[in-house]
């Protein structure tokens, strides 16, 4: 079992990417001998024309959003350069799409695209608003890492799993198998007193199907001790120094708001390490 085929999409609007979920991205594909594609966001002036109502009471929107398409292109030429550039020096194979996007991108094209790819690395915080990350993870079916702008790629020395044998968990569990075998050192935890749907399981259950991959773990059992559950998920990750965490992300939507879990709202806002999420 193992990743090979890997998606990166970047935003070409309004600024270069951050460098570390690319560095993320080449160092992945590489470790698993898989093959990467970079789907560029390209503003397209007519996904972002402004009704024709409303652009004749605004004096110059034309052109803002004709400056705003060149800048696009622009930085875009250059992403394309960095990406062909960086697969020649790590020798990763690469595929260059380009996808025609809004000014506020429109979620569902990136979101089926990933939906054929084994794994979607993505930023955690800027080039990528909020709605968006969250549509590709509850959109695409598909695991979705999340990585913050300064990282220099991605250790998997650490990588802790968040477990309550949930659906979701187990998904995310499933999706995670490729990296947590090549972990050096794999924590699953539960977090106690928290949920009641760990009842009736026993952990030897969760170590007979992760002998099955060679894959053994330590385990803990956090007491959620009065904190809220994304301070327990941070203190804990924190205390064992981990690499990466593993969790199923919870949530719905409606129209075009997101109902989150508490664990994957707080993740999804505050993590300062790699997030792999899967829904």
């Amino acid at each position: 079992m193992s990743y090979r085929d890997i998606l990166l999409p970047i935003l070409t609007y309004p600024d270069q990417p951050s460098p570390g979920p690319i560095k993320a991205a080449f160092h992945l594909t590489k470790q698993f001998e898989a093959n990467l594609t970079a789907a560029l966001l390209d503003l397209d002036a007519h996904r972002s024309a402004w009704p024709s109502s409303l652009g004749t009471s605004l004096a110059g929107i034309a052109d803002l959003v004709g400056e705003a398409v060149a800048q696009s292109r622009a930085n875009s030429r250059q992403i394309m350069e960095q990406l062909k550039a960086e697969a020649s020096k790590s020798r990763v194979k690469l595929s260059i799409v380009h996808e025609p996007t809004a000014v506020f991108p429109v979620t569902t094209p990136t979101a089926e695209r990933a939906r054929l790819y084994d794994l979607t690395i993505m930023p955690a915080t800027s080039g990528f608003d909020r709605w968006f990350r969250e549509g590709i993870i509850f959109g695409s079916g598909s695991p979705v890492l999340l990585v913050p702008d300064d990282r220099n790629g991605v250790s998997l020395e650490t990588v802790v799993v968040a477990w309550d044998f949930s659906l979701a968990a187990s998904r995310a569990l499933r999706a995670s198998i490729p990296l947590l075998s090549k972990a050096r050192s794999v924590r699953i935890f539960t977090i106690a007193n928290e949920k009641e749907s760990t009842q009736g399981h026993t952990i030897a259950e969760l170590e007979r199907h992760l002998a099955e991959h060679k894959i053994t773990f330590t385990y803990d059992n956090v007491d959620i001790a009065g904190r809220s559950i994304g301070e327990a998920f941070r203190a804990y990750t924190q205390s064992v120094g981990a690499d990466m965490l593993v969790m199923g992300a919870f949530g719905h939507s409606r129209i075009r708001e997101f109902v989150l879990g508490g664990a994957t709202q707080s993740m999804l806002a505050e993590s300062n390490l790699p997030v792999l999420f899967a829904h």
